[in-house]
């Protein structure tokens, strides 16, 4: 996908999910369906990761950080409320990241109700990891909070590093992760969003009016360089994706889905006239987003105007893809996350 997609309007349809069972104990070697339920009965599911075998996911509260197979099947725990701020005393668990073989996570000690834009927080505030098999969680560094409501973003790694979005602080952490601390805090851009990154840039989006969407080069634990802005005027951006060539985002304020290279140049309107877009990904089957009013929404990579892939999915919370698959999270109370397969006779 790029940027060059004219500026279009939602098109909707419903659909009704069904279960799938795998076909092989081993993942991911599963029987493919439209969609699949990996796991239900989650109380407030908020971050939501994807490795080569596992869907990882943090339920808010109580807190607990939980994977199970592509395939579907018992889910695991790797971390409770036992980790986290206030001598691991965590009263919610927020974004999440994967790079295997380690998980990264927000952990804070209080906590407000979550918006579309992120978890806000007035306590304190930690970042996390841990082995993706379980083990002992390791205190990366603190992100201050404590002072009234801050906001609480996304987490994004690459080969540099694991970086933890807030409104406080931007945190770059090492990996393999140290053990209380070996982080770099970078000054605040403002009110944190989501965040992306490819093999040399970190992408993030700022809440803080009038809105933006700003990249750094990574190069190291530190960033490289200052943030730069590739849009600005981007009322509510939120959620933020990558590709080869774009940087995708969503702007809760105007309803709209953004894209502009990742070089820089004019941000263009992919869709409009969404009920409060917000978290979003993209694979080579399209781009994908969600909205406040519990539809996932796809804009094919061959273009077209944007169809609803699933209604009625509850308090969705988060959209991830990997190279063939898209994972969604309903945040209710008893949640679920949710596998979509695309292209076998699907919507």
């Amino acid at each position: 996908m790029n940027g060059s997609y004219r500026p279009l309007v939602v098109a909707i349809s419903a659909v009704v999910l069904a279960h799938s069972a795998c076909s092989s104990s081993s993942p991911p070697a599963c029987t493919d369906a439209c969609f699949l339920i990996l796991a239900s009965g989650q109380s407030h599911p908020v971050g939501l990761a994807v490795d080569s075998s596992s869907v990882f996911w943090t339920n808010q509260t109580p807190p607990s950080l939980r994977k199970v197979s592509l395939c579907g099947g018992d889910s695991t725990e790797i971390a409770g409320p036992s980790t986290g701020p206030n001598n691991g005393n965590a009263s919610a668990f927020g974004a999440l990241a994967v790079r295997d073989p380690y998980v990264f996570w927000w952990a804070v000690s209080t906590t407000q109700e979550p918006t579309p834009e992120g978890l806000i927080v007035d306590g304190s505030i930690s970042a996390m990891s841990a082995n993706v098999n379980g083990g002992a969680a390791m205190y990366s560094v603190g992100a201050g909070g404590g002072s009234g409501p801050i906001t609480v973003g996304g987490i994004a790694t690459n080969a540099d590093g694991a970086y933890y979005d807030s409104e406080s602080a931007l945190i770059a952490a090492p990996i393999p992760p140290i053990a209380s601390g070996g982080g770099a805090v970078v000054p605040t851009r403002g009110r944190a969003g989501g965040l992306a990154t490819d093999d040399a840039y970190v992408y993030g989006t700022n809440l803080t009016k009038p809105g933006s969407v700003d990249k750094a080069k990574t190069g190291g634990v530190a960033l490289d360089g200052a943030f730069v802005t590739l849009a600005t005027g981007q009322d509510g951006a939120s959620g933020i994706a990558v590709d080869a060539e774009s940087v995708y985002w969503t702007a809760t304020g105007t309803g709209n889905v953004m894209s502009v290279p990742k070089g820089g140049g004019t941000p263009v309107t992919l869709a409009s006239h969404q009920d409060a877009p917000a978290s979003i990904a993209v694979n080579a089957s399209g781009l994908y987003w969600t909205t406040g009013s519990g539809t996932v929404m796809r804009l094919a990579s061959d273009g077209g105007a944007p169809t609803t892939i699933a209604s009625q999915q509850g308090e969705l919370s988060a959209i991830v893809a990997d190279a063939s698959h898209v994972y969604w999270a309903n945040g209710a109370v008893n949640g679920s996350v949710t596998k979509f397969t695309p292209g076998i006779g699907c919507p």
